[in-house]
């Protein structure tokens, strides 16, 4: 949802800077202000809110929040941020017996130790998933990034 925010809100910006902000002086055409405004500002407190929730969630520094909060007046800033912290499409997931969390690399060992037994593959259109180049191949790339700000 970060990165998909961030990407928003640039668009936003860059739509309202170069589109509507010339049509409204040069062409006297107020609509472009007046539907792209609001919507760059709900997207920017959007923003906003989720790089302090996701800095409250990770135990951010004062210093990674601050950048996650500065990059906004940057014109691809945000964008740059979303980069570096990777796609939260699949958030951790808690309850009293699981908890659920995106597939790190560190990940890979246990579930190929699960995966390893080509029974579970003999009804699988893949089913030569069991074998460690072919599992690796498949999971190549759907790994979170743990990184931090600078």
């Amino acid at each position: 949802m970060f990165k998909l925010i961030a990407y928003a809100e640039v668009t936003s910006y860059l739509l309202l800077l170069f589109v509507a902000v010339p049509l409204k002086y040069f062409a006297d055409q107020q609509l472009g202000v007046k539907i792209l405004g609001p919507i760059h500002g709900v997207l920017f407190v959007a923003y906003c809110f989720m790089v302090i929730r996701r800095s409250n969630a990770e135990d951010w520094s004062w210093k990674q929040t601050f950048w996650g909060l500065f990059a906004r007046i940057l014109p691809l800033g945000p964008i740059r941020i979303a980069k570096r912290l990777g796609m939260d499409l699949q958030p951790d997931l808690a309850s009293e017996r699981i908890r659920l969390r995106p597939l790190r690399h560190d990940d890979l060992e246990a579930l190929y130790a699960v995966a390893s037994d080509p029974l579970i593959w003999e009804q699988h259109p893949n089913r030569d998933r069991y074998k460690r180049d072919v599992f690796e191949k498949f999971f190549q790339g759907r790994w979170i990034r743990v990184e931090h700000l600078p």
